[in-house]
């Protein structure tokens, strides 16, 4: 599946780093701009054997359906509702698919 994604927070932008950041936005190829896929920022930390504790960066991939949304609300600035959220960029599309 082809994307064009587009960056929504540069990582020299403080919020970057800040757990449910959007990131970057793709809108997929071929769908007519039904589906967009967010890269969302997540936390989660970990310790080592030693007892040192890291934080460690993500994204998820959260899919949203234009189709939540009416004409008249998209001019009021409301965003097409997450539709689901997955741990990979492949089974967003394979969502997106399968849809």
């Amino acid at each position: 599946m082809e994307h064009s994604w587009r960056t929504v927070t540069p990582s020299n932008d403080p919020r970057h780093w800040i757990k449910g950041t959007i990131i970057d936005r793709s809108i997929p190829h071929g769908f007519h701009s039904r589906w967009a896929i967010y890269a969302v920022r997540t936390i989660s930390f970990e310790t080592d054997g030693a007892g040192t504790r890291s934080t460690l960066y993500d994204v998820r991939y959260r899919v949203h359906d234009a189709t939540t949304v009416t004409d008249a609300e998209v001019r009021q600035g409301v965003e097409a509702r997450a539709v689901g959220s997955f741990a990979t960029l492949d089974e967003a599309e394979r969502f997106i698919l399968n849809h």
